[in-house]
């Protein structure tokens, strides 16, 4: 996958994935605050096995879940962009992306994008 930028804010995230600003907003609600800093990396789908099993682990319960990934892997088959998932660098925690994560899996994809995402503003005041 050929990125044509290494986004490191939101704004370059934005410019690369134009329909990504919701996902940003989610983020800025999830963390209580908005993301300050952006890391943005390809990483090995490997790494991310557990909560990928941990997600596909509910799609009996839920089918809603499971049409929304099977949505998603019928996009990504048409040469819909992959858009990163979101990880918070504090707690290690995905949070935006689980049905893309599991779409991934299912493509057999090997590799994915992810943006890890650290509030300055929350670690300044933990401290």
């Amino acid at each position: 996958m050929n990125f044509l930028v290494n986004p490191t804010t939101p704004q370059e995230l934005i410019a690369q994935f134009p329909d990504i600003e919701n996902d940003l907003a989610y983020v800025a609600e999830w963390m209580a605050d908005a993301p300050t800093e952006l890391t943005f990396a390809i990483e090995p789908l490997e790494k991310y096995t557990k909560e990928i099993q941990d997600r596909l682990g509910t799609y009996d319960d839920s089918p809603r879940h499971a049409s929304r990934t099977n949505t998603i892997v019928e996009l990504l088959r048409a040469g819909a962009p992959q858009r990163p998932v979101f990880i918070d660098t504090e707690y290690g925690m995905l949070i935006e992306g689980n049905h893309r994560i599991v779409a991934f899996y299912l493509l057999g994809l090997t590799s994915l994008p992810v943006v890890y995402v650290t509030a300055i503003a929350r670690a300044t005041k933990a401290a």
